[in-house]
C-alpha cells in the first residue's frame, strides 16, 4: 500500500491518494465498504469531477507509483453537488486507486 496527501494552507482544502493491491473480485465490496456505491456513468454523471485530485499528485507521480487508469469504467464515487468534496475509487491491473479531495 502507498499513500500520499497534501493540504493547502490551512483553509481545509486537501487531497489524499491511496494505491493498494486487491483482487478484482473484492473491488465492489471494497468500494461499498468505503461508502462508494454509485457506479460512474459518463452520460448521467458528466458533472461529477472524478478527476479532482489526480493532477496534483506531486511526490506520488515523481516516484512513479501513482498511475491510475485512464478509463473510468471501474469508478465508484460519492459526491454531492455544491459541497466541493469528492471520494472515488478506480481499479486496474490488481490495484485500487482511492482519492478523496476537498476544495
Amino acid at each position: 500500500m502507498q499513500e500520499y496527501s497534501i493540504s493547502f494552507g490551512g483553509i481545509g482544502d486537501f487531497t489524499y491518494r491511496l494505491k493498494a493491491k486487491l483482487p478484482e473480485v473484492d473491488f465492489p465490496l471494497y468500494a461499498r465498504n468505503l461508502g462508494l456505491d454509485t457506479h460512474y456513468d459518463p452520460k448521467s454523471h458528466r458533472d461529477v469531477p472524478i478527476f479532482a485530485g489526480l493532477s496534483d499528485a506531486g511526490e506520488a507521480i515523481k516516484n512513479n507509483w501513482w498511475n491510475p487508469p485512464d478509463s473510468n469504467a471501474s469508478v465508484y464515487f460519492a459526491y454531492e453537488p455544491n459541497h466541493e468534496h469528492i471520494r472515488f475509487v478506480k481499479y486496474a491491473n490488481g490495484f485500487v486507486y482511492f482519492v478523496e479531495c476537498q476544495w
